[in-house]
Formats: C-alpha cells, structure tokens, sequence
C-alpha cells in the first residue's frame, strides 16, 4: 500500500470515528439545548385575535438575553422615533404582534449557533439559510393563501438540527484535540440533522407542521400531513440557497420547483418583487 492509499485509509477511518462519536452522543438523547425554546414556542402559540401582551411580557422576561434584544430592537431609531421604552410590555405593544412572534423565533434561533467561534463560516450559512426559507416560506404561504405565521416559523426551524450537530462536533473536537476539515462537518450534519431536529423539537410544544416539515423538507411527497405546508418550505429553501449563492430574480423565477405549487409564471413574478425586501431583511437580521 502506497503511502497515499494509507493516509486515504486513515483519513476514512478518523471520518468514520467522529461520525461514530456524534451518533453516540446524538442517540443518548444529552442534547444541551442553549436556549428556552418554550418562550418561542408559547409566543408563536398566542393567536393575534387574543394575543396578550401582559403574558408574553411575563414569558420574555424568563429570558434575560431575548428581553434585551426586544427593548434594544423597540428602542431603534427605525422603529421608534419616539421616547426610551425601558418596560418590556410596552417594547412588545411597539413592535406589534406579527413583528414580535418574527423576532422572538429568529433570537431564540440565533443566539446558540454563534456561542462558539470555531466554524463561523458553516455556523453563518445554516443561519442564513433557515432565515432567507422563513422569508420566502412566509411570501409563498401568503400568495397560496395558507398561514403565513406557521410557515415563517416552519421555515425557520425546518434545518434546526444542523445547529445541534454543529455544536455536538465542535464540542466534540475540543474534547478530542480535533481540528476537523469542513467537509467531515457538511456531511456529519447532513447525515444527522434531520433526525436530530425531530428529536430536538419534541419537548417545545410546536404545531405538527414543524415536525412534519423537518422530516419531510428535501422529500415533501413523503408528507403524510401538512403536504401543502412542507412543499411551501421545500421550495422556500431552493429558493433561499439559490439566492444565497447569488441567484437573480430572473434565475429565480426559472426553478422548477413552483409547479409543486401550482403557481403560474405570473404568480411567481409577484412573489420575487419581494426579492430586494428579502435581501434587506437578511442583512438586518444576520447583523442584529
């Protein structure tokens, strides 16, 4: 055996063992979950009709990094204009129902994935793209006529597991005294991710539909329920990714995936008019 072929056996069995290691640890169900996932939850759950400041006050406060950022984000230039907010209850009345649901969801998302500094680059595309799918999730389920709520927030976590797994594997390498190459990562959170999310999600008392579209996102004929919700996330995120790698409305408007949706070139046209707004509204989020 040449001295090539031995360093490729090695390289195979060193792949082999960390995927070994995260299977273990993934399987033992010793997840640590860095955040409060049921104050999203239990935000997301309040319906508009009979949505209660007071109560979700009460909830954010459990939460003393997301009550910063919603009094941080009330008191900005942009959204005020007025006096200083300093009580959370009037942050939430400022920033409105819709606003607030978006926010809490995307901090609760965002604060654990950037908690280490190995990986930023990986850490910086899973954000990206679980916020560019809600983006679009929530334009195409408004323009079919489906809750855009439920598909802004099954957009935004349908990739959750990838957050786990990128945490396991670098806590893993610190353990290990590993420097592991970026291609072993993509393809450990490709191999776990899904089924890491649908055991993440469990406890968090979301709407099926979350479940469903993490299970079911990259083969949404497999949905057994919420079709119409997952095949709306399912293009979202070929949209999100196309957009990411620098796709044009005219090469967005060219995927093949809007017939699943029984949308007409027209109707497309409509929803990429919100192409500029998406962009915008990634580089705000992905800067906050």
């Amino acid at each position: 055996m040449s001295a090539l072929e031995s360093a490729a056996v090695i390289a195979a069995d060193f792949e082999t063992s960390v995927r070994e290691h995260v299977r273990k640890l993934l399987v033992s169900g010793k997840l640590e979950v860095p955040l409060q996932p049921e104050v999203a939850a239990k935000v997301i759950a309040a319906s508009d009709e009979i949505f209660d400041f007071r109560q979700v006050s009460t909830q954010v406060h459990r939460d003393q990094a997301l009550a910063g950022h919603v009094l941080r984000i009330a008191n900005s230039v942009a959204i005020s204009g007025h006096s200083k907010i300093v009580s959370i209850q009037q942050a939430l009345v400022r920033l409105g129902t819709r606003r607030v649901k978006e926010l809490v969801v995307a901090v609760a998302m965002k604060a654990p994935i950037f908690s280490s500094k190995r990986h930023t680059r990986c850490a910086e595309f899973i954000w990206k793209e679980a916020l560019a799918t809600s983006f679009f999730a929530r334009e195409l389920a408004r323009h079919a006529r489906r809750n855009p709520e439920a598909a802004f927030l099954c957009g935004l976590l349908h990739t959750v597991g990838k957050q786990a797994v990128l945490r396991v594997v670098t806590e893993l390498e610190s353990a290990q005294g590993w420097d592991l190459q970026e291609s072993i990562i993509k393809e450990t959170i490709n191999d776990f991710y899904v089924s890491t999310g649908e055991r993440l999600i469990r406890p968090w008392s979301l709407p099926s539909s979350v479940a469903e579209a993490i299970r079911c996102h990259q083969r949404p004929e497999d949905a057994l329920h919420h079709k119409d919700m997952v095949t709306i996330v399912a293009v979202a995120r070929n949209m999100a990714n196309a957009m990411l790698q620098g796709a044009n409305a005219k090469e967005l408007s060219e995927l093949p995936d809007y017939g699943l949706l029984h949308f007409y070139p027209d109707d497309v046209e409509k929803i990429l008019t919100h192409l500029e707004a998406a962009q915008v509204y990634l580089t705000a989020k992905t800067t906050c």
